[in-house]
Protein backbone atom coordinates (compact mmCIF):
# COMPACT_ATOMS: atom_id res chain seq x y z
CA UNK A 1 0.00 0.00 0.00
CA UNK A 2 2.87 2.42 0.66
CA UNK A 3 4.29 2.39 -2.88
CA UNK A 4 0.91 2.83 -4.56
CA UNK A 5 0.10 5.69 -2.23
CA UNK A 6 3.37 7.48 -3.01
CA UNK A 7 2.80 7.00 -6.75
CA UNK A 8 -0.74 8.41 -6.50
CA UNK A 9 0.41 11.41 -4.43
CA UNK A 10 3.28 12.07 -6.88
CA UNK A 11 0.90 11.84 -9.83
CA UNK A 12 -1.52 14.24 -8.10
CA UNK A 13 1.30 16.72 -7.38
CA UNK A 14 2.46 16.57 -11.02
CA UNK A 15 -1.08 17.28 -12.22
CA UNK A 16 -1.34 20.30 -9.87
CA UNK A 17 2.04 21.61 -11.00
CA UNK A 18 1.07 21.19 -14.65
CA UNK A 19 -2.19 23.11 -14.11
CA UNK A 20 -0.32 25.88 -12.26
CA UNK A 21 2.41 26.11 -14.92
CA UNK A 22 -0.07 26.09 -17.83
CA UNK A 23 -2.01 29.01 -16.32
CA UNK A 24 1.20 31.00 -15.94
CA UNK A 25 2.27 30.15 -19.49
CA UNK A 26 -1.10 31.13 -20.97
CA UNK A 27 -1.08 34.43 -19.06
CA UNK A 28 2.46 35.12 -20.29
CA UNK A 29 1.50 34.36 -23.91
CA UNK A 30 -1.55 36.63 -23.70
CA UNK A 31 0.56 39.49 -22.29
CA UNK A 32 3.16 39.02 -25.03
CA UNK A 33 0.44 38.99 -27.68
CA UNK A 34 -1.08 42.22 -26.39
CA UNK A 35 2.12 44.21 -25.87
CA UNK A 36 1.85 45.94 -29.24
CA UNK A 37 -1.34 47.66 -28.03
CA UNK A 38 0.48 49.07 -24.99
CA UNK A 39 1.09 52.86 -25.00
CA UNK A 40 4.78 52.37 -24.11
CA UNK A 41 5.28 50.06 -27.10
CA UNK A 42 3.50 52.49 -29.43
CA UNK A 43 5.64 55.41 -28.18
CA UNK A 44 8.88 53.46 -28.61
CA UNK A 45 7.84 52.38 -32.10
CA UNK A 46 7.06 56.01 -32.98
CA UNK A 47 10.55 57.09 -31.87
CA UNK A 48 12.16 54.16 -33.72
CA UNK A 49 10.38 54.86 -37.03
CA UNK A 50 10.97 58.61 -36.82
CA UNK A 51 14.66 58.13 -36.04
CA UNK A 52 15.16 55.79 -39.01
CA UNK A 53 13.25 58.12 -41.33
CA UNK A 54 15.09 61.29 -40.27
CA UNK A 55 18.51 59.61 -40.27
CA UNK A 56 18.02 58.18 -43.76
CA UNK A 57 16.82 61.53 -45.09
CA UNK A 58 19.75 63.44 -43.57
CA UNK A 59 22.34 60.84 -44.62
CA UNK A 60 21.02 60.80 -48.18
CA UNK A 61 20.75 64.58 -48.60
CA UNK A 62 24.06 65.30 -46.85
CA UNK A 63 25.89 62.35 -48.40
CA UNK A 64 27.22 61.33 -45.01
CA UNK A 65 27.20 58.31 -42.70
CA UNK A 66 25.74 59.48 -39.39
CA UNK A 67 26.85 58.52 -35.89
CA UNK A 68 23.85 57.86 -33.67
CA UNK A 69 23.69 57.35 -29.90
CA UNK A 70 20.58 55.39 -28.95
CA UNK A 71 18.93 55.08 -25.56
CA UNK A 72 18.96 51.38 -24.52
CA UNK A 73 15.43 51.74 -23.15
CA UNK A 74 14.17 52.19 -26.72
CA UNK A 75 14.12 49.70 -29.58
CA UNK A 76 17.61 48.93 -30.85
CA UNK A 77 18.56 50.39 -34.21
CA UNK A 78 20.90 48.35 -36.37
CA UNK A 79 23.98 49.69 -38.12
CA UNK A 80 23.40 50.34 -41.80
CA UNK A 81 24.99 52.09 -44.76
CA UNK A 82 23.58 55.37 -43.40
CA UNK A 83 24.08 54.84 -39.66
CA UNK A 84 26.75 53.87 -37.19
CA UNK A 85 24.85 53.18 -33.96
CA UNK A 86 26.14 53.10 -30.41
CA UNK A 87 24.16 52.66 -27.21
CA UNK A 88 24.37 55.31 -24.51
CA UNK A 89 24.19 53.19 -21.37
CA UNK A 90 23.55 55.07 -18.14
CA UNK A 91 22.44 58.26 -19.80
CA UNK A 92 24.05 60.18 -22.61
CA UNK A 93 27.12 62.12 -21.52
CA UNK A 94 29.34 62.08 -24.63
CA UNK A 95 28.45 65.62 -25.68
CA UNK A 96 32.04 66.23 -26.87
CA UNK A 97 32.31 63.17 -29.11
CA UNK A 98 31.46 63.21 -32.80
CA UNK A 99 27.87 62.00 -32.46
CA UNK A 100 25.43 63.44 -35.01
CA UNK A 101 22.12 62.22 -33.60
CA UNK A 102 21.15 61.42 -30.01
CA UNK A 103 17.92 59.55 -29.30
CA UNK A 104 16.67 59.98 -25.73
CA UNK A 105 13.87 57.93 -24.19
CA UNK A 106 11.44 58.70 -21.37
CA UNK A 107 13.67 57.67 -18.44
CA UNK A 108 16.64 59.81 -19.52
CA UNK A 109 14.21 62.59 -20.38
CA UNK A 110 12.92 62.63 -16.81
CA UNK A 111 16.43 62.50 -15.32
CA UNK A 112 17.78 65.54 -17.13
CA UNK A 113 16.51 69.01 -17.77
CA UNK A 114 16.48 68.83 -21.54
CA UNK A 115 14.10 71.70 -22.11
CA UNK A 116 16.91 74.20 -22.72
CA UNK A 117 17.60 72.84 -26.20
CA UNK A 118 16.43 75.01 -29.06
CA UNK A 119 14.62 73.37 -31.96
CA UNK A 120 15.72 72.94 -35.56
CA UNK A 121 13.79 71.59 -38.54
CA UNK A 122 14.94 69.00 -41.04
CA UNK A 123 15.20 71.52 -43.89
CA UNK A 124 17.65 73.64 -41.86
CA UNK A 125 19.73 70.56 -41.06
CA UNK A 126 19.96 69.63 -44.74
CA UNK A 127 20.65 73.22 -45.80
CA UNK A 128 23.44 73.59 -43.20
CA UNK A 129 25.13 70.32 -44.08
CA UNK A 130 25.21 71.26 -47.76
CA UNK A 131 27.21 74.37 -46.86
CA UNK A 132 30.06 71.95 -46.20
CA UNK A 133 31.31 73.58 -43.00
CA UNK A 134 34.75 72.44 -41.92
CA UNK A 135 34.52 73.71 -38.35
CA UNK A 136 32.91 71.23 -35.97
CA UNK A 137 30.96 72.18 -32.87
CA UNK A 138 31.41 70.13 -29.70
CA UNK A 139 29.60 70.25 -26.39
CA UNK A 140 26.03 70.17 -25.15
CA UNK A 141 25.29 73.63 -26.53
CA UNK A 142 25.79 72.33 -30.10
CA UNK A 143 22.72 70.07 -29.95
CA UNK A 144 19.25 71.10 -31.04
CA UNK A 145 15.94 69.26 -30.89
CA UNK A 146 15.20 67.77 -34.28
CA UNK A 147 12.02 66.07 -33.07
CA UNK A 148 10.21 66.14 -29.72
CA UNK A 149 7.84 63.35 -28.72
CA UNK A 150 5.58 64.95 -26.09
CA UNK A 151 6.87 63.57 -22.79
CA UNK A 152 8.41 60.32 -23.99
CA UNK A 153 11.46 61.18 -26.08
CA UNK A 154 13.72 63.48 -28.08
CA UNK A 155 15.88 63.27 -31.16
CA UNK A 156 18.79 65.70 -30.90
CA UNK A 157 20.95 66.87 -33.81
CA UNK A 158 24.49 68.19 -33.36
CA UNK A 159 24.99 71.23 -35.54
CA UNK A 160 28.03 71.04 -37.74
Amino acid sequence: MGTKFIIRISFFIYILLFIYWSQLAIRSYVEAGNRSADASFINKMDIYKSTIELAKKIALKCNKKLNLANDPELFFIDNSNDLRVSVSWGGFSAWNESIDLVVIGPTQLSLKNLTEFRSIDIESVIHNCKKNKTKQCFGMECFKVLKRFEDYGLILWREQ
